[in-house]
């Protein structure tokens, strides 16, 4: 399956109450640092302001050759990401409005590429992305991401559109539900490189399908959490099922917090 790394903002704090019988609760601080699959592992490196200036990924391949990606991340002074560099190649560029990201620019080796552009809901939450792609040094739109959410704040829906001759086309459908009520997971670890900011889960989903243009589902992640004594994920176990040829397959990914 294939991995992508991206940074983080904004999620840094979470709080979880340690008790005893003879004692009141205690409020500890904890920061994530790490995931592992079985040929994925992805770290967490922090400066001593506590922001992560890295992210490193590890990939191991059929091969069992190994392949590391290193992403980069510059604050301002107010804390916010302006940049990010991911393997000295790609480059990418944060415009903030109102402590959200509005405009992303993307570059390879100084070549501007791709840019997307943000807008929000009423709530803050995210509603839609527009993807531009440059060609002979002027941006074109090919298309549009849509956002909803159910009232618990957490994603009901994404569409993915392609954008021709002025008109839209529906590409896919990713559909979530049956969310849970303890804190989610995505929150600390599902890092979005082109907004990263975005907050798609306040909880944790038990399924996401995912249909084509014409609505067909053509497959179904289901996922099981185990939780630490504080409330985080420790573990979750996707299963995939590919229902235009039947096969089924799970994998297990298992989540590392530290105190402060």
């Amino acid at each position: 399956m294939k991995k992508t790394v991206f940074p983080l903002l904004l999620f840094l704090a979470a709080f979880a109450l340690s008790c005893n019988d003879d004692a009141p609760a205690q409020k500890k601080t904890f920061r994530p640092v790490r995931m592992e699959e079985v040929s994925y592992k992805r770290e967490l490196i922090y400066n001593p302001s506590g922001q992560v200036i890295e992210v490193v990924s590890e990939s191991q391949m059929p091969d069992k050759d190994v392949i590391t990606t290193v992403q980069e991340f510059e604050y301002n002074g107010e804390g916010k990401i302006v940049s990010s560099n991911l393997d000295y190649k790609r480059h990418y560029q944060y415009t903030w409005k109102n402590d959200k990201i509005v405009k992303t620019e993307e570059f390879e080796n100084g070549v501007p590429l791709n840019r997307f552009t943000f807008s929000y809901h009423s709530n803050g939450l995210i509603k839609e992305m527009l993807t531009y792609k440059y060609e002979n040094g002027s941006a074109t739109q090919v298309g549009k991401v849509t956002y909803a959410f159910d009232p618990s704040g957490n994603i009901s829906s994404v569409k993915e559109f392609s954008f021709k001759d002025s008109a839209y086309s529906l590409e896919s459908i990713h559909e979530y539900d049956r969310y849970d009520n303890m804190p989610s997971v995505d929150s600390h670890f599902g890092f979005h490189t082109l907004n990263t900011g975005m907050q798609l889960h306040k909880n944790n989903p038990g399924r996401m399908v995912s249909r084509n243009k014409n609505g067909i589902a053509f497959s179904i992640e289901d996922y099981v959490y185990e939780y630490d004594v504080n409330g985080f994920v420790k573990k979750r176990e996707s299963t995939i099922t590919f229902l235009h040829i039947g096969s089924t397959g799970s994998y297990e990914t298992h989540y590392f917090f530290e105190p402060l």
